[in-house]
């Protein structure tokens, strides 16, 4: 993947997160995205210092039909589609696909309100994630590693209590079908977003996302944080400046038993 190439999609990805007709700012999520955890449909990319990858995001989450809308309650049913892809840095602006998983899957999310002060919110979804390599990582079109069967299907549940612009959640995976078969079946998940509104065309969010995840019966921890400065009065939608620090096992399939460790910086789209 070469960089020059790339250029040619800036202009295109802009005229669309411009324009209402191809992308709508849902402004009255029942359930919004976790700022920090890994899987999670995003739109962007992070550059990790440490060892020199890329990560691209490229998705989103769509909230489709509104299935309850009260005053104190609502219910929606929606959409997963994303990509989790990782390049890595050779110099000369050379990005080399190395591997990409691909998710999709249905959700259902739920807002209820308690009072001004506090409520709770809650996301239930069916999903699939597949894996595979890429080649970034062949030399004369043979493979630098073995590739393998990875998917895995899974059944969430995330229960969120907000207080302000305070959320807390927890929650987590069962895992039903996998290949490999050594994959964890249970992955339980703890996490916090805060959000401040620094000017009115300016918010500073910070999330951190915990998991416990594995294989053939071991369990490892997984913590994702993220930090970001976020302009997000442009046609109600928004530009976040992202950092973010990653401690765990990969995110990737086809490298789920290797550890990863690395600081990033980068950009995301926001709706919402």
């Amino acid at each position: 993947m070469r960089f020059p190439n790339c250029l040619f999609a800036i202009p295109v990805l802009w005229i669309i997160f411009l324009n209402e007709q191809f992308l709508f700012a849902q402004e009255k999520w029942c359930f919004k995205p976790l700022l920090s955890n890994p899987y999670e449909a995003r739109i962007g990319s992070m550059y990790q210092f440490s060892n020199r990858k890329l990560r691209l995001d490229i998705g989103n989450t769509f909230e489709l039909f509104n299935v309850v809308n009260r005053d104190s309650f609502n219910a929606n049913i929606g959409v997963d589609f994303f990509t989790l892809t990782l390049l890595r840095a050779e110099g000369n602006f050379k990005f080399p696909v190395e591997t990409t998983d691909f998710f999709f899957g249905v959700n259902s999310t739920f807002y209820l309100k308690k009072s001004n002060n506090y409520n709770y919110s809650f996301r239930i979804r069916i999903a699939h994630i597949s894996s595979h390599l890429s080649d970034g990582l062949s030399i004369n079109s043979i493979f630098t590693r073995e590739p393998f069967t990875y998917s895995r299907e899974f059944f969430e549940t995330i229960v969120c209590f907000e207080i302000e612009k305070f959320r807390i959640y927890f929650g987590g995976n069962y895992v039903f079908s996998a290949l490999p078969k050594d994959v964890v079946k249970l992955i339980p998940q703890l996490g916090f977003d805060y959000e401040v509104e620094l000017r009115k065309w300016l918010k500073f969010l910070v999330g951190n996302d915990t998991k416990l995840t594995g294989y053939n019966n071991s369990y490892y921890l997984t913590w994702s944080f993220q930090a970001t400065f976020l302009l997000h009065q442009l046609m109600n939608k928004g530009v976040g400046i992202n950092l973010n620090y990653f401690e765990g096992k990969s995110i990737y399939g086809m490298f789920y038993k290797e550890k990863d460790s690395y600081f990033a910086i980068g950009f995301q789209l926001f709706f919402y």
